[in-house]
């Protein structure tokens, strides 16, 4: 069966991709094994030379093994990925896991505190008896998107409109919050698609 230009090409970019990560692994590991192996050979009198001179040689082997046979390192490749991988999703789990009962928590229960249990709204006079949070789409929504105008309704202010929206009615507790979610999702999307997210991960 011929496969057809779009799954060649397909194909193609994920070999690409795995040669990329590949040739990112065996680069750095090398480099660092030959910075440690010659710092502690040459210039720690105390160290085993043999065997510093040893990981010097590993270091400049998978060095050239990374630039001109990198598929080589296919295998180490996958397992450090799968290792680094969970190792992220355990960090970014516990950070998670921290940022609710740290920042979350505390602030949602002064909230209640100052605003009672309705906190999230906003009103000018008398409270309503609300049933629901939830309103129909409308000509209200397509209102305010028309005043707001549609190039604030790109990806890159959605962040501002979130702000706005706590800002407005008071609730600067959460904006800390929000700067902390927004950096650390940053830093997970940059972590995730870089090709030195096995890397990035270990360094916690």
């Amino acid at each position: 069966m011929t496969k057809s230009p779009y799954i060649r090409r397909l194909e193609e970019r994920k070999r690409n991709d795995s040669l990329k990560r590949q040739m990112v692994l065996g680069l750095v590991i090398g480099w660092l094994a030959m910075l440690v192996g010659a710092f502690s050979a040459f210039f720690v009198p105390e160290a085993n030379e043999f065997i510093w001179k040893l990981v010097l040689w590993a270091g400049m082997i998978l060095l050239g093994v990374s630039v001109v046979l990198p598929s080589l390192l296919y295998y180490p490749e996958k397992w450090w990925s799968y290792g680094a991988g969970a190792l992220g999703k355990l960090i970014f789990s516990t950070v998670l896991l921290l940022a609710y009962f740290l920042m979350f928590w505390p602030a949602g229960i002064l909230l209640r505190r100052q605003k009672g249990n309705q906190g999230f709204y906003a009103w000018k006079e008398t409270i309503p008896q609300l049933t629901t949070a939830w309103e129909p789409y409308g000509a209200v929504e397509d209102t305010a998107q028309t005043e707001r105008g549609g190039w604030r309704q790109g990806l890159l202010f959605q962040p501002l409109w979130v702000l706005v929206f706590f800002v407005r009615r008071g609730h600067y507790l959460f904006i800390p919050v929000l700067v902390f979610l927004l950096i650390l999702g940053l830093v997970m999307f940059f972590a995730q698609t870089s090709s030195l997210a096995p890397f990035i991960y270990t360094l916690f």
